[in-house]
C-alpha cells in the first residue's frame, strides 16, 4: 500500500489531497484500517481490478466509484494499417510542438479538450478547476523533460501527444487528444505514436485511459495495444460526508 500526500492536488484543486493506492497483497484490514478516517479533504483511492473484496468494503466508508484507469501497452510488432489508413497516415505529420504550440494546447484545454477524466466529472470541482489541473501537468512534464508532438494535417495542428522514455527504449505516452474543431473528423481515429517511436528503435509505447473514454481505448485496441491492467478509482470527499 502506497499512500501520498498529494501536495499537487493541493495546488490544482485547493483541497488537501491524499493518494492511496492499493498493493494486490494488501490484506483487507489493513486497507480498512487506512481508509477509515484519512485526514484530508480529498481522498483518491486506486484499487487493483481483482481485489472485489476491497471494492465492497470501502464503499461503507463513504468511498464512490468515479472511474477505471486502463493500462495498455503496444509492443510495436504489428504495425500493419489498411490502404484507407495508409492514405489517411501519410497526409498527418508529427512535428515537435514549440512554445507557441504549448500555448494553442492551453487554450483547447480551457476550451474543454479533457472531458471525461474524475476531476471534469466530479460535480464538486469546477470545469476551471479541472482544466487548470491539466494545464499545470502539462507544464510540471515539461519540467521533467516530457516532450510534445502535434498532429499536423493540411498545414493544420489537429491535436497533440506527450512523450517520455521510462527507460531501456521504452517510451509512455500518457496524455494526448484531438482538438475541440477535428473531434468530429474521422481524423482522431489516427494512431501514429507506435509508428513514430518504433522509426528511432523503441521497443514499447504505453498509455492510460480512463473507462469514461471507451472511444478512445477501443481505437488504441484496435491499433496493437493491449490491455495490461485496470485500477479502479475512488473517491471521498470530507465534506460530503460531514453534510451527510
Amino acid at each position: 500500500m502506497k499512500i501520498v500526500n498529494a501536495e499537487w492536488e493541493k495546488r490544482n484543486l485547493g483541497v488537501e489531497t491524499i493518494e492511496i493506492s492499493i498493493d494486490r497483497n494488501d490484506s483487507l484490514s489493513e486497507v480498512e484500517a487506512a481508509v477509515k478516517n484519512p485526514n484530508a479533504q480529498y481522498i483518491v483511492l486506486k484499487i487493483p481490478n481483482d481485489r472485489v473484496d476491497i471494492i465492497f468494503a470501502v464503499q461503507k466508508y463513504g468511498y464512490i466509484f468515479i472511474e477505471g484507469m486502463v493500462h495498455l501497452v503496444n509492443h510495436l510488432k504489428n504495425m500493419e494499417v489498411s490502404k484507407i489508413e495508409r492514405r489517411i497516415y501519410d497526409s498527418i505529420d508529427i512535428v515537435k510542438m514549440d512554445s507557441s504550440d504549448i500555448d494553442y494546447l492551453k487554450s483547447e484545454v480551457k476550451d474543454g479538450l479533457f472531458d471525461s477524466d474524475r476531476v471534469y466529472l466530479d460535480s464538486y470541482f469546477s470545469k476551471e478547476q479541472a482544466a487548470q489541473r491539466y494545464i499545470n501537468w502539462i507544464d510540471d512534464e515539461l519540467g521533467r523533460g516530457t516532450e510534445y508532438y502535434k498532429y499536423v494535417y493540411r498545414g493544420n495542428s489537429i491535436g497533440f501527444f506527450a512523450l517520455r522514455e521510462i527507460g531501456d527504449g521504452h517510451y509512455t505516452s500518457f496524455l494526448g487528444g484531438v482538438y475541440n474543431a477535428y473531434r468530429n473528423s474521422g481524423l482522431g481515429a489516427v494512431v501514429k505514436g507506435p509508428e513514430f517511436v518504433k522509426a528511432f528503435g523503441a521497443k514499447s509505447i504505453d498509455s492510460y485511459v480512463s473507462t469514461n473514454n471507451i472511444a478512445q481505448i477501443r481505437n488504441l485496441n484496435a491499433h496493437g495495444y493491449e490491455i495490461k491492467e485496470i485500477t479502479y478509482t475512488f473517491i471521498r470527499h470530507k465534506e460530503r460526508l460531514d453534510n451527510e
